[in-house]
């Protein structure tokens, strides 16, 4: 996949190895995350708060992605791809030490995982444009896949690992555990990673001043209700969020250098693609959080147990994500998507049937179908959106993407928690206790995950439709 390359007299990371960078770059950024998301009913009882509360610790983490990856992608673009991919290192190392060491209270315990969220975020929102910029168009694919495949076997180890330190220690040494990785990053990083640069123009302080307004109240007003905020308080916020949502769109659409070159959605592949991967991450929200509760909390399994469960969508991307990104290359990426979104649309569907009567080996087959969709969906719907843009928009779009995800992961959370409450709110007087209530909701979740997911189907289709009919024409056109 190449060989590295001489710049200046150092070597210059390429190929598999700049792959291997990247790789433990994702693992050293999102291991402690993922492992959080086993700990929330440790955590829970550690803070001494309820399961809606908990989901604040899950959903403050997405939130300062949602509202950064955008504008760092951007600094990205016109500072250099590894300087921020080397800040975002440096940021997640500080934010560990702070967690692991000092955070004993909710609060604490939010605002240092917020800076450990920033540097996930910097690191995330170049990696698609250093990989995009490092390898030839022919191969893109195939490196979509194997990023994919990097991203998931990460979603692989945290919960396991995760687990195995929880059942053994407590969730402080999941902290600690993520230092090391990311020192050993820090200094490859430094030594071997080559900068890339976009487009040299100024910068929209402004626009990125908007979009934190309107994507701050926008999980302000989704969180409200667990927040315990009055009517009044959350009138105001929806208010700032429609008119921040407004004034932003206004100012891109004006500004001669945007944050967000609104054009870039004239792309159909890239906007509709979008839209595939919000509904996709919100589902990842959801399910990476309820899954947890509902095997260690409902079903009464270790960490480690849980962890198990977790783990089998991390295993079955891992598996195919390399694999799909090269077929797509071969035959497009338009009928892998549609493909991967049906099959995690029965695999929604058939886990929101999985009642705690139901076998394990009946949700393990579920969740093996929801994983397989996963492997063919993500890396060649990343290939088709990546490639339908200009190369020089490559840290917007990357940004974008990392935006859904964290903006799709938190709404997911959000829908959760909303959900969650308000049943155990409608249950408590009518004898249904707290696990039942929680199940019951979780069968509603599920079943309009499924439904989104049909959606999605439907937009892969549409796309795959009109690509199918371009080909013929200029087909038809060149005889």
């Amino acid at each position: 996949m190449g060989n590295d390359k001489q710049k200046g007299g150092r070597k210059i990371a390429s190929g598999a190895f700049l792959l291997v960078i990247v790789g433990l770059g994702t693992l050293a950024t999102s291991f402690a995350n993922g492992s959080t998301n086993i700990a929330l009913p440790i955590l829970r009882e550690y803070f001494d708060i309820t399961v809606s509360q908990s989901t604040i610790i899950t959903i403050s983490f997405s939130l300062v992605g949602a509202i950064l990856t955008l504008p760092l992608g951007r600094i990205g673009d016109l500072i250099g791809y590894k300087k921020m991919y080397v800040g975002g290192i440096i940021a997640n190392i500080i934010g560990t030490v702070l967690t692991g060491v000092f955070a004993r209270t909710m609060v604490m315990f939010i605002v240092f995982r917020a800076i450990m969220a920033l540097g996930n975020s910097m690191v995330m929102s170049v990696t698609q444009a250093l990989l995009q910029r490092s390898f030839p168009p022919e191969k893109r694919g195939q490196i979509m896949g194997i990023n994919s495949a990097m991203l998931s076997a990460t979603g692989l180890i945290s919960p396991l690992l995760g687990g195995l330190i929880l059942d053994n220690y407590n969730w402080m040494a999941v902290y600690y555990a993520t230092i090391p990785v990311a020192v050993i990053v820090l200094i490859l990083v430094l030594i071997f990673m080559e900068d890339f640069k976009g487009t040299k123009i100024r910068i929209d302080y402004g626009g990125a001043l908007l979009l934190v307004v309107f994507l701050s109240s926008l999980m302000l007003v989704l969180n409200g209700r667990v927040l315990k905020f009055n009517t009044t308080i959350m009138i105001v916020l929806g208010v700032i969020c429609l008119i921040g949502l407004l004034l932003f769109i206004l100012r891109e659409r004006k500004c001669s250098f945007p944050l967000i070159d609104l054009k870039i959605f004239k792309y159909k592949k890239f906007a509709l693609g979008n839209v595939a991967f919000f509904v996709g991450y919100a589902t990842s929200g959801i399910l990476g959080t309820s899954l947890t509760y509902y095997i260690n909390y409902t079903r009464g399994y270790t960490s480690t147990i849980t962890s198990l469960f977790v783990m089998i969508h991390g295993f079955m991307m891992a598996m195919m994500a390399s694999f799909t990104g090269t077929l797509s290359d071969k035959i497009g990426p338009l009928k892998l998507s549609v493909a991967g979104a049906f099959f995690q649309m029965a695999g929604l569907f058939g886990y929101a049937f999985a009642a705690p009567t139901s076998s394990d080996v009946f949700l393990v087959i579920m969740l093996f179908v929801y994983g397989f969709g996963s492997g063919l969906f993500y890396a060649p719907t990343t290939s088709m959106v990546m490639g339908a843009i200009p190369v020089e928009m490559g840290g917007v779009a990357s940004g974008t993407m990392s935006t859904m995800r964290n903006i799709g992961g938190g709404i997911g959370t959000t829908f959760f928690s909303l959900m969650v409450a308000g049943y155990a709110a409608r249950h408590a007087g009518m004898g249904i206790g707290e696990a039942e209530s929680y199940v019951i909701a979780l069968h509603t979740i599920l079943l309009i995950c499924g439904a989104a997911f049909f959606v999605a189907m439907c937009l892969m289709i549409y796309l795959l439709i009109n690509d199918t009919r371009k080909k013929k024409a200029d087909a038809l056109s060149v005889k």
